[in-house]
Order: structure tokens, then C-alpha cells, then sequence
């Protein structure tokens, strides 16, 4: 049975985990809220401030799902990401990354390393689905926490300008093709959420 995580703006994840050293940057709004399995959310962004030059990929979002049963993490995940440049088209796609973190917040495993995918984008918000992408198996144990982080890449551009992301509106969205189990008698994001501010 397949699991659908959502980014969500509100809440407090339990961990506070540095984003994938996968990535070459992290965006100076970069934002870190739950996942959880429904869209509670109405659409926010994030992005950078300023313009950015260089060729480099850049987190915008990290969401926190959690804690897990112990289980193990594999199959495939299916990403949509809603994004835009701000002047310039042509620069950036969308780009995911999932992995595990250890209840201290260090990495247990990788499955799936910061990965650019789909159309190049333009000035206004797109949404932006990738195919479904191959994980890495993750042995997961109980207490441990799934990291999605949504981002974009410039595969080519040294210029200068800034990338952003929304999510909310049933954007900002992971499909996973099997199960990811929460650990019985751990609290489960929608409570956490319960009564939380944006």
C-alpha cells in the first residue's frame, strides 16, 4: 500500500537535522516543518532573498516525518514540487531528496541523494511531477525519522537570480510505492499538528 506525504507549514518536528550534504546550499528562507499524511496547508513559499550566481543545487524546504517503526525503506517515490525563477527562465528545475535521520538527528541512511528532474522552469509557479524515482534501501529503526526536502538545481546557469518553491494546495508532495509505518505509541504528526499556528 502506498504512502502520500505532504509538506505542511505548521507544527514543530521533533528534530532539528542539518539538510543532506547532498545538496550545495541551503536558500536563505530555507524552512523546516512536518510531513504529514494529509494537506493541511494553504500555499507558502520560500526562496532566497537575494540573487544566488554560481551552478549549484539549493534546499528550499525539509519536512519531518515521524517517528518510524522499524521497518525497511525502499521502492520508488513520486515528487510533485511547485516552482519558479524570479527574472530569468530556463535556469532551474526541481529537485528532491529523502532520507533517514537518526533520532539525534544524524544521518542513517540515504535513499535517495539530492536529484534534479522535470522541465526547465519559467517566471511563473508551476507544478512540477517527477517519475517515479528508484530509492535506496534504508534500514530503518524504530524512532528514527524521514527527511523530504524539496529544492531546486541550476545545471548550468553562473549568473546571477533566485529560485523559490511553494508548497500547500496539494503541492510540496511525496508518493512513496510502499508503506512507511509510525512507531506505535510515538506521536503521530496530525497530532502534533493539532492546534498548531502556521
Amino acid at each position: 500500500m502506498a504512502t502520500v506525504l505532504f509538506g505542511t507549514s505548521a507544527g514543530t518536528p521533533g528534530i532539528s537535522p542539518p539538510r543532506s550534504s547532498t545538496w550545495s546550499r541551503q536558500c536563505s528562507q530555507f524552512g523546516r516543518n512536518l510531513a504529514d499524511t494529509v494537506d493541511v496547508s494553504s500555499a507558502v513559499s520560500k526562496g532566497d532573498a537575494s540573487s544566488v550566481s554560481g551552478i549549484q543545487s539549493t534546499a528550499g524546504y525539509q519536512f519531518i516525518y515521524g517517528p518510524l517503526a522499524a521497518q525497511t525503506l525502499s521502492g520508488t517515490v513520486t515528487t510533485v514540487i511547485r516552482g519558479r525563477s524570479t527574472t530569468y527562465v530556463n535556469i532551474y528545475t526541481a529537485s528532491t531528496c529523502v532520507w533517514v535521520a537518526t533520532a539525534a538527528g544524524g544521518v542513517r541512511g540515504t535513499a535517495r541523494a539530492e536529484t534534479p528532474y522535470g522541465a526547465l522552469w519559467g517566471t511563473s509557479y508551476v507544478n512540477y511531477t517527477s517519475s517515479a524515482l528508484a530509492l535506496s534501501s534504508v534500514t530503518v529503526q524504530a524512532g528514527d525519522f524521514l527527511v523530504l526536502e524539496a529544492g531546486w538545481d541550476s545545471a548550468t546557469y553562473t549568473d546571477f537570480d533566485r529560485g523559490n518553491i511553494s508548497i500547500g494546495g496539494n503541492v510540496g508532495k511525496w508518493t512513496f510505492s510502499a508503506n512507511i509505518e509510525l512507531l506505535v505509541g510515538g506521536l503521530p504528526n496530525a497530532l502534533m499538528l493539532m492546534g498548531a499556528g502556521t
